[in-house]
């Protein structure tokens, strides 16, 4: 439908780091993503629904800019383990009571949106981080171990395929990453920020965070990463690099059975 994609494609270009994931997803990761959208004669875009799943993970984001053409798009919602994440408030309810009808806990969380650009960033030692490749692997899969987090040599070669990582090295051991999980021309999303406890407050994650941003910005695109509001120390040090919030959103973690 040409003119549905026109209307995306609009909708894209008045906000990309807002509709980032909505465009992605329908060029790179159509055959993991399903889309809803509510439209006006015109085929400008008044709400949409974005369902994806990749690598035993869900996500599930809601948008509009008219409330009513939204409400309907609640409904296809699925009952999936994953996070919903809301761009608006006024619908924050709405979507609660219909994750509440799954069975599973809910938890809802605000997350800051920030972006860098090549203008505003202060690097920071992206020297001492280390590209992550299949030659570390083994230390991939044992750090993913640290975090409570079981990958096969299958998925940890797909993850690295996939993404762009970076990490300290302490001893040959893998104690901080960060990486670009999503990529455009313009626009490279970060994440996957941390560092093992008892390596904390040596400033290894604002290296790795530094270097990922740096290559992002080098490319000629604007870095973005999402970090949970009372996640105080990493804010501080996203804004240490340069880092500004452009919206926030509320994240509904879909878990266990209540």
């Amino acid at each position: 439908d040409f003119k549905l994609y026109t209307g995306i494609l609009n909708l894209y270009r008045s906000n990309p780091l807002m509709h980032i994931y909505l465009f992605y997803d329908m060029i790179y990761d159509i055959d993991y993503s399903r889309f809803y959208f509510a439209v006006d004669r015109d085929h400008n875009i008044l709400a949409y629904l974005l369902l994806w799943r990749k690598y035993d993970s869900a996500g599930t984001h809601i948008w509009f800019r008219d409330v009513e053409a939204a409400d309907p798009l609640i409904e296809y919602i699925p009952c999936i383990k994953g996070i919903t994440i809301v761009y608006s408030d006024e619908i924050l309810e709405g979507v609660i009571d219909k994750l509440s009808e799954c069975g599973y806990r809910l938890e809802v969380k605000e997350y800051l949106s920030m972006s860098v650009t090549s203008r505003e960033f202060k690097s920071y030692h992206p020297e001492k981080a280390t590209r992550i490749t299949h030659k570390h692997i083994e230390r991939f899969i044992e750090f993913k171990g640290r975090r409570g987090e079981t990958y096969t040599l299958e998925t940890a070669r797909r993850i690295l395929n996939d993404r762009v990582y970076y990490g300290v090295f302490i001893n040959d051991e893998l104690v901080s990453t960060a990486c670009s999980y999503l990529r455009t021309r313009d626009i490279w999303v970060i994440g996957d920020v941390y560092t093992l406890p008892e390596y904390r407050n040596r400033g290894y994650g604002k290296i790795v965070t530094s270097a990922i941003s740096a290559l992002a910005l080098n490319s000629g695109a604007k870095a973005l990463l999402h970090v949970y509001r009372e996640n105080k120390p990493a804010i501080k040090i996203y804004k240490r690099l340069g880092y500004r919030t452009v919206y926030t959103t509320k994240w509904i973690y879909m878990d266990h059975s209540s």
